[in-house]
């Protein structure tokens, strides 16, 4: 298996880039080459053109942005409730019992109305 490569740290590539900017500045590739590998640079010279290019004098070039994906929302299911006619279908004491809870329950609304209505 091949190893991964050993990165370089922010501050040895802005030393590596300065001194291939200073180096370009008086002589051919091959110079900022030799420049370079004295403060520590490992690869050839097509590599540290690439670097270079990236780099730009020490800022990183923008790397350009995909656009995500939108996810599509999900479908929302509109809730319908049930029909009275429900209660029917029910065995006979099961609707009593409903029918008894629901009466209940309105007369209960009906005398909460009346006490906060004053």
């Amino acid at each position: 298996m091949r190893k991964a490569p050993k990165r370089y740290s922010v501050t040895a590539k802005r030393t590596i880039v300065a001194t291939v900017v200073k180096a370009r500045e008086t002589g051919s590739w091959k110079d900022a080459l030799a420049a370079a590998q004295k403060v520590g640079y490992r690869g050839g010279q097509a590599s540290l053109e690439e670097m270079f290019r990236q780099w730009r004098g020490g800022k990183a070039k923008a790397k350009p942005v995909r656009a995500s994906k939108a996810k599509a929302a999900p479908a929302k299911i509109a809730y319908t409730a049930p029909a009275l006619a429900t209660a029917v279908m029910l065995d006979p004491v099961a609707a009593q019992y409903l029918t008894s809870a629901i009466d209940k329950a309105i007369g209960e609304l009906q005398r909460l109305r009346k006490q906060y209505a004053r």
